[in-house]
C-alpha cells in the first residue's frame, strides 16, 4: 500500500493498494478459501455439502431485498422479513 495527502484538501490521507498489495490479498484469499473447503470436506458428508451449494447465497438475498424494498410501502420494515400475520 502507499499513502499520502489529498491534493485538494490536505487533512484527507489517500490510500492506495499496489499490485503488490492486490496479488498478497489475492494470495491470503486463495488460502482462506482453500482451509474453508478443506473443514468443509472433513466436517460435511457429500449430502451435506450439495446441500449447502444449493441454498441462496448472500447477494441472490441481497438482490431480491432490494427489489422487494422497491415494492414494499412500509416504512422502517426490513423488506426480507415477513411482516407479523394478524
Amino acid at each position: 500500500m502507499s499513502h499520502g495527502r489529498d491534493a485538494n484538501d490536505r487533512r484527507r490521507a489517500v490510500i492506495t493498494v499496489t499490485e503488490a498489495g492486490r496479488k498478497m490479498t489475492a494470495d491470503r484469499r486463495s488460502e482462506s478459501v482453500q482451509r474453508m473447503a478443506a473443514a468443509m470436506e472433513e466436517e460435511f458428508s457429500p449430502a451435506e455439502r450439495r446441500e449447502l451449494l444449493a441454498m441462496p447465497t448472500l447477494r441472490d438475498r441481497h438482490d431480491k431485498a432490494g427489489s422487494d424494498r422497491s415494492a414494499d410501502s412500509t416504512k422502517g420494515r426490513q423488506p426480507w422479513r415477513k411482516a407479523p400475520s394478524t
